[in-house]
């Protein structure tokens, strides 16, 4: 069985933390690095969505898919990921440290059938946090790029998008140096491209009201992950 495509949308100019956030290096690792560790160990092929260049050498052996069309914001990175072999595809963002091997197994085997599944917070979809059926989205982001339309909250609702139940938190990033964890570091040598665009800007935030009794997963494939329970708890939500 082929694995399916999961999308680590990397472009960004992360304006306030200075530095791709990718490249932010938190218990050995980079996110990036920990990104593509965690989609291969939910059993999916990691593909780079959008402009990478600021990773360099950064896991070099994983496809890079660039917007298609370019210029019209993250449905473009959709787009792209969609053209993937496949009958779903899942989408997460490259700054998201807390989701875990077993947050992506229980997104896969969500027993949902609708056309998209995604987290919400705050009465909004996370685009960057779903799962795709190639089929029956490729077709209506198709017409919704040729008319125009590039945002992502209303194509949730016209495809009739079901809600993956999940701890806000789990989502949770870093915008700035200042909320980086103590064991959390910027690489030295990052430098941010003015002319970059941004996923994790573009990212919207989940709904904590459909994921109140969720339980946040820890990931398997790493015993200092099992520390970010208490991480979240030690951090007051953040809005994006």
């Amino acid at each position: 069985m082929t694995a399916p495509t999961c999308g680590i949308f990397v472009g960004g100019r992360s304006q306030r933390m200075g530095a791709p956030k990718g490249a932010i290096v938190w218990r050995g690792e980079s996110l990036l690095e920990r990104a593509v560790r965690v989609a291969r160990g939910a059993g999916m092929a990691p593909v780079l969505v959008g402009d990478a260049s600021p990773y360099g050498a950064i896991v070099p052996d994983v496809p890079r898919l660039a917007d298609a069309p370019a210029g019209v914001g993250p449905i473009g990175g959709l787009s792209a990921l969609l053209a993937a072999r496949g009958a779903q595809v899942f989408s997460v963002a490259v700054d998201m440290p807390y989701v875990t091997v077993e947050t992506l197994l229980a997104l896969r085997a969500h027993p949902s059938r609708a056309p998209a599944l995604a987290a919400r917070r705050e009465g909004r979809w996370e685009p960057f946090f779903a799962r795709w059926d190639v089929a029956r989205v490729g077709t209506v982001v198709a017409a919704s790029i040729a008319r125009g339309a590039h945002a992502l909250q209303p194509l949730f609702t016209e495809l009739g998008a079901d809600v993956f139940a999940l701890e806000p938190r789990a989502l949770d990033d870093w915008d700035t140096p200042e909320a980086l964890p103590s064991d959390a570091r910027l690489p030295s040598d990052a430098r941010v491209p003015s002319d970059a665009s941004s996923a994790s800007d573009a990212r919207v935030p989940s709904d904590a009201s459909s994921a109140s009794d969720a339980r946040v997963p820890s990931d398997a494939s790493s015993a200092s992950d099992a520390r970010s329970a208490s991480d979240w708890n030690a951090r007051p939500s953040r809005s994006r």
